[in-house]
């Protein structure tokens, strides 16, 4: 099982392509369950994310949360963006969209992989 965050600024009406390119974990080694969980650093529903594991979307148009207190901070039971399987040598893509025109919220994301048996 792998486990790791990202934490991305995203530019005012800027769009990241992949959040998760560039990783180790961006293609699966073996046939998994991706769950992502997310939140973001400005109150408001003006992030967007898509998640899409090889040519399956398994979320799209989804606002991550904001919390006040725990800003930055991802919590599991409340964050879920998505979870779906993917099979050996598909991509992991976590497509990122700031609609607003002002602001340059984080975005911070959790992704676990674990293999299925």
């Amino acid at each position: 099982m792998a486990i790791f965050k990202r934490q991305v600024t995203m530019a005012a009406g800027g769009v990241e392509v992949n959040a998760l390119a560039g990783s180790k974990f961006e293609f699966l080694s073996r046939p998994s369950v991706v769950t992502v969980w997310a939140t973001q650093s400005i109150a408001g529903d003006d992030l967007e994310i898509d998640l899409t594991l090889g040519n399956v979307v398994v979320a799209e148009d989804i606002n991550p949360n904001f919390d006040s207190v725990d800003i930055l901070m991802v919590d599991r039971s409340r964050d879920l963006i998505g979870s779906g399987v993917g099979d050996a040598g598909d991509r992991i893509q976590l497509r990122i969209r700031n609609t607003d025109a002002v602001a340059t919220p984080v975005c911070t994301v959790l992704v676990e992989i674990s293999e299925l048996a």
